[in-house]
């Protein structure tokens, strides 16, 4: 399968994350894919089990056409005996000299950052429309676009997207890695309010509803479903795709660093600004701590979401552990609210360590460190990775606590550090048992 330009080359597009990144590298192959001159071809996975409920992946054939599928879908074995290279490795005119058969892996980076030389001065938002219009899609997700381009939207409308899902409910929320997928809900509150106060209407989106109809009901926002077909009951993965034609068609998009909206703004060719962005540092934890502890929140804004807005404080403040206020009464409150949360437990126990409040810390790490299924935990995974970090990234503030415990005699400190080096974690946990 040669290219027009006499490469022996298929672009491939085999993201394995949630529906908007998938569907920004396969945009981004077809797009790379035409202009090569190569074949395109897309592997699609389904999730594993632990995460699969937070996404809208159907099986590949019941989402896209059975036209589409047959064009361009392979199994990621079909990559085997052929070389492999990622777009920001390829060079045109470098691998023109490949004797091999190979292949392109294309991501869901913007092409102008993973292929600048290929789409220098090229502008790339019509490329991507023309290549989305490749896509044809389940008869099912194809009336859902209907619905969403016909629907009767407000001119003018924003969209603000609160992402939620494994980032605030599930296990992505025991990591600092994806916090920038999602708007604290304070943040949201304060977005919605603002954006009021200008004669603007906040067009909301997202995976939390009870969140999502509190902020309509307290603070004027309205919500994409209100332009579901009346006669409409859509399968998750049918809202998803409606959400995401319908918020391509605002005039501006308030979203995280989450792939559904980013998607949504290549579509609409519309502007997409982080919400984060708009707030200094010290106002966003200060907005935070006041609506944590305002003491009359709605039963809507779960605990998850608060131990989240309350994570989020330390990460607008570029903080990894407590050491003054509001920090340590709002990783207390984090805590309190997410006690399961092995992340903010270990952000605790190390923030005592560094305290030197030996007793405390070793209250918080003993009961799991001790626990039967403990080598199968978060915990266990999280001290594994640290080890694993680079110097700068922040982690060594995790172990300087930890090494700081071990030095005053926490025994559970020690047992910590060593499983971050790599020592065997299932000896460590029999010895302090």
């Amino acid at each position: 399968m040669s290219g027009s330009d006499g490469l022996d080359g298929i672009v491939w597009a085999q993201n394995t994350d949630g529906l908007g990144e998938r569907l920004r590298a396969i945009l981004n192959g077809i797009a790379l894919a035409d202009r090569l001159g190569m074949p395109f071809r897309l592997s699609w996975e389904i999730l594993r089990d632990s995460i699969a409920g937070d996404h809208s992946i159907l099986p590949a054939r019941e989402f896209f056409s059975e036209e589409f599928c047959d064009l361009y879908l392979e199994e990621r074995d079909a990559l085997e005996g052929r070389s492999t290279l990622l777009l920001e490795e390829f060079s045109d005119e470098q691998d023109a000299a490949r004797s091999e058969p190979f292949n392109i892996i294309v991501t869901q980076t913007h092409l102008q950052t993973q292929a600048r030389p290929i789409f220098a001065g090229t502008s790339v938002a019509p490329i991507l429309e023309e290549a989305f219009a490749k896509i044809s899609f389940s008869d099912k997700i194809e009336a859902a676009r209907e619905a969403a381009y016909s629907a009767d939207l407000p001119p003018d409308m924003t969209a603000l997207h609160l992402r939620a899902g494994d980032v605030v409910y599930n296990i992505y929320r025991m990591t600092d890695q994806f916090h920038g997928k999602v708007t604290p809900y304070p943040l949201a509150i304060e977005i919605c309010d603002r954006l009021c106060g200008e004669g603007k209407t906040p067009l909301l989106f997202g995976q939390d509803e009870a969140l999502m109809e509190y902020l309509a009901e307290h603070h004027g926002a309205r919500l994409a479903s209100e332009f579901v077909p009346s006669n409409e009951e859509y399968s998750p993965a049918e809202k998803a795709m409606f959400d995401i034609f319908l918020m391509s068609r605002c005039n501006r998009i308030l979203a995280g660093t989450s792939g559904f909206a980013i998607l949504s703004s290549w579509l609409g060719q519309c502007k997409i600004d982080n919400p984060r962005s708009f707030f200094p540092p010290e106002e966003a934890v200060n907005l935070i701590d006041r609506h944590v502890f305002s003491g009359s929140e709605d039963e809507r804004i779960s605990k998850e979401q608060r131990a989240f807005a309350c994570r989020s404080a330390f990460l607008f403040a570029k903080e990894k552990l407590a050491s003054e206020e509001p920090f340590w009464r709002l990783l207390k409150k984090g805590f309190t609210l997410d006690p399961a949360n092995d992340h903010l437990a270990l952000t605790l126990a190390c923030s005592y360590f560094a305290a030197g409040d030996v007793e405390s810390a070793d209250d918080i790490l003993g009961p799991r460190l001790r626990d039967p299924h403990a080598i199968k935990s978060r915990l266990v995974l999280i001290l594994r990775r640290l080890g694993k970090s680079n110097a700068g990234d922040g982690n060594s503030a995790y172990v300087k606590a930890l090494e700081a415990g071990s030095e005053k005699g926490s025994r559970l400190a020690k047992v910590c550090l060593q499983i971050s080096q790599g020592e065997k974690a299932s000896e460590l946990l029999k010895s302090i048992a």
